[in-house]
């Protein structure tokens, strides 16, 4: 395995050096960013890259929170753990006790203990203890089981939509939206404690998704039904041929167990895209989104995808898309809605998501196609 080795240097020297040798004595490769040699990106850019191409990411937390970037109000390693997760790559997350963070690095402590669910956390006094958890966390990384499996489901598993909603759950958008909805396949209901204590935990993982500037505003609440956090999105007048990237919009989580993650898709001023590699990318993310947010510990899931409104909305590319027309709108149905017709293991929302996105990317492509030979 590639193991990449992320932490600020200052006041973690030792235990970082001593990670190198025993990285390498287990049988795997470390990577860090000392051994980057000269490339043609920026070092930041190689170090991310360098995160998503190994297949364990070690974090070490300490004192220090690190310099901080203006364009994301982020430390390098705090970037580095946004990409690790986004990426779907175990996460080895080990914290230094006997030492009083920095505000920031507290904050960055407590937002990584609220996704604990599949990452490996302790804590460390010195350096042959921190050595002695990492061989045992690594061995454990090694032995995961984490493949992504079908199987029918149990009984019925209704899906509320993001437009069945109370208007102030669901935020605001001018374009069609993509929509995602992971439930437990058996009933598993999310206690009013737990339901309490997550709008800000919703909120942070909103922002941390990577598609969220620091300025942007992120509202979040719960109510008896469900907690909830949205993006609000910044209007202003585009050309009616200028292309937008799509955006993570925002994250919910009902009392039902139901989590949901919807962001607008790619386009321009004549309509939103469905482009298959987009739309597999951008399902592998909500889904790995989702499986941060999500409470409990169901291991047998229900997933539904979604487009809505679907008027103006085509398939296409998004790579080069400058269009002065366009053909092929879906016309008439407000949403079109691919409910779940099977049960997935826990993996989909971790190392097993590109291949559920993939089936979701099939399923909502298939549905789309057919709406519009029905003539609707």
């Amino acid at each position: 395995m590639r193991v990449f080795i992320s932490s600020v240097r200052i006041s973690l020297e030792q235990e970082r050096d001593s990670l190198k040798g025993l990285v390498v004595a287990l049988g795997h490769e470390p990577v860090m960013f000392e051994d980057f040699t000269a490339q043609p990106v920026p070092s930041r850019e190689a170090c991310l890259e360098g995160v998503r191409s190994c297949d364990v990411y070690l974090l070490l937390l300490g004192q220090r929170y690190g310099y901080e970037f203006p364009e994301t109000g982020l430390s390098p390693t705090a970037e580095e753990h946004v990409a690790a997760r986004t990426a779907g790559i175990p996460r080895l997350v080990m914290r230094k006790t006997g030492v009083e963070p920095e505000p920031r690095q507290k904050e960055l402590i407590e937002e990584i203990r609220s996704y604990r669910d599949g990452v490996f956390y302790n804590e460390f006094t010195d350096v042959v203890d921190l050595q002695a958890k990492v061989a045992a966390a690594l061995r454990q990384a090694e032995q995961a089981p984490g493949s992504l499996t079908f199987a029918p489901l149990p009984g019925d598993v209704p899906v509320q939509w993001r437009g069945e909603w109370p208007a102030e759950q669901q935020g605001h958008s001018d374009h069609a939206v993509l929509e995602l909805h992971v439930l437990p396949a058996a009933s598993q209901p999310v206690p009013s404690r737990v339901l309490r204590a997550l709008p800000e935990r919703l909120a942070a993982e909103v922002r941390s998704s990577g598609g969220v500037g620091p300025s942007a505003s992120v509202p979040a609440d719960h109510d008896t039904a469900a907690a909830w956090a949205h993006v609000v999105e910044r209007r202003h007048n585009r050309m009616y041929d200028e292309v937008r990237d799509g955006s993570l919009l925002g994250c919910r989580v009902a009392t039902t167990g139901q989590t949901s993650v919807w962001g607008t898709l790619p386009g321009d001023g004549m309509g939103s895209i469905l482009d298959p590699a987009d739309l597999m990318e951008r399902l592998a993310r909500f889904l790995r989104t989702a499986g941060a947010a999500m409470p409990g510990d169901a291991q047998q899931l229900a997933l539904a995808v979604g487009v809505d409104p679907l008027t103006s909305v085509t398939e296409g590319r998004v790579t080069g898309m400058s269009r002065s027309r366009a053909s092929g709108f879906s016309l008439g149905r407000e949403r079109l809605a691919v409910p779940p017709d099977e049960a997935v293991t826990r993996a989909a929302l971790s190392n097993g998501a590109r291949d559920a996105a993939r089936t979701l990317t099939e399923a909502l492509l298939t549905a789309y196609r057919s709406n519009n030979r029905a003539g609707y």
